[in-house]
């Protein structure tokens, strides 16, 4: 690569790159939480193309894969290995138990392929989980734009969020202040929605179209 921006929490392992010497002079070691560095403004100032690859925390693994999602106009795309059962979530379809707003989230922005499964045996200390490498790949043009994500994401997280009640029961409770029973019947109506169906039957784009028709 003809640059690098490496990201580490570690201050042993900092420590020790730094005391070894033997980075490359185009490798920039940050000592920094991944969660609280500007990775939009790194991306600029690595200047295109710029690709993501990483290790996540699995602890923060969740967070940090939203974090990227914005990222989404910025690099060519992410590899990144997370636990197994994260990586279900990510390319779970409908009417799935692992179906929720991280898949339908990464669905309208980008294209999400799960690469191979690590085993513990592949690290040391062995951990207890299966870890995937993932690959996700900004999708042009995507349906989800930039200035919907903040209230795309809230209609979505509300949908999921109580995953037993009816889709308008579970937005009355996830929405404050919620939608007006009537003007939402009517949305739903509009768009064909059963309004007795639960959000985890409705594909991506359906969730998109509701929450745009929400917005008005």
């Amino acid at each position: 690569a003809r640059k690098v921006a490496a990201i580490e929490i570690g201050a042993g392992l900092v420590r020790a790159l730094r005391e070894e010497g033997d980075l490359p002079p185009h490798v920039d070691l940050i000592h920094a939480d991944a969660l609280d560095v500007d990775l939009a403004a790194l991306a600029d100032s690595l200047g295109p193309p710029v690709r993501v690859v990483a290790n996540l925390p699995y602890a923060v693994s969740s967070p940090l894969l939203r974090k990227l999602l914005d990222l989404r106009g910025r690099v060519a795309g992410w590899l990144v290995l997370v636990q197994r059962e994260v990586a279900m979530r990510l390319v779970a379809r409908p009417n799935t138990r692992d179906y929720g707003s991280l898949a339908v989230l990464h669905a309208l922005c980008v294209r999400v392929e799960r690469v191979r499964d690590l085993p513990p045996s592949c690290f040391f200390p062995a951990p207890r989980v299966v870890s995937t490498l993932v690959r996700a790949t900004p999708l042009d043009p995507a349906p989800l734009t930039a200035d919907e994500m903040l209230h795309v994401e809230r209609i979505v997280r509300a949908a999921f969020g109580t995953r037993r009640k009816t889709l308008p029961n579970a937005l009355a409770a996830g929405l404050r202040p919620g939608p007006d029973p009537e003007f939402l019947h009517g949305v739903l109506d509009a768009l064909g929605i059963d309004p007795r169906c639960r959000a985890e039957v409705l594909e991506p784009g359906q969730l998109l179209a509701l929450a745009r028709a929400l917005a008005g």
